[in-house]
């Protein structure tokens, strides 16, 4: 599984149940609109944030071997494999943190325990892919 199928399949259930939380009070065609409109948007919004993640495994992979002055700066294939193993668990883990946070709080710390697990996410990506 790639990092962009894990985050339009773990964007698609948790759009579903945000979805027919919002439209819960129109009743049972309100529920099950809102869960496929959730649906289809979360799958949208996994597949920019699998972009997010991606991204942030690439900088921080090359900033890490620049600060550690290694003499090969870009990463190989094989170290984008290891970071994509680890990147799928860590991608599903961060949607359900920010869909849990979500239920709880609001959307505000919905989105900012998404962002900060994509960076937790990418950290740890790029030091497991190092170290075999």
């Amino acid at each position: 599984m790639t990092l962009i199928e894990a985050g339009v399949m773990a964007g698609i259930p948790a759009g579903g149940i945000i979805g027919g939380m919002i439209l819960r009070e129109g009743g049972t065609l309100g529920i099950v609109g809102g869960s496929i409109a959730g649906c289809v948007l979360g799958a949208v919004s996994g597949f920019a944030y699998s972009f997010v993640v991606i991204a942030l495994c690439s900088i921080i992979g090359v900033l890490r071997k620049a600060v550690l002055q290694r003499k090969d700066r870009s990463l190989s294939d094989l170290e984008m494999d290891r970071m994509s193993r680890i990147g799928v668990r860590g991608i599903w883990m961060g949607v359900i943190a920010s869909l849990a946070s979500g239920m709880k709080s609001g959307w505000g710390s919905s989105v900012a325990v998404l962002f900060g697990a994509a960076i937790v996410i990418a950290v740890i990506a790029v030091v497991r892919s190092e170290s075999g």
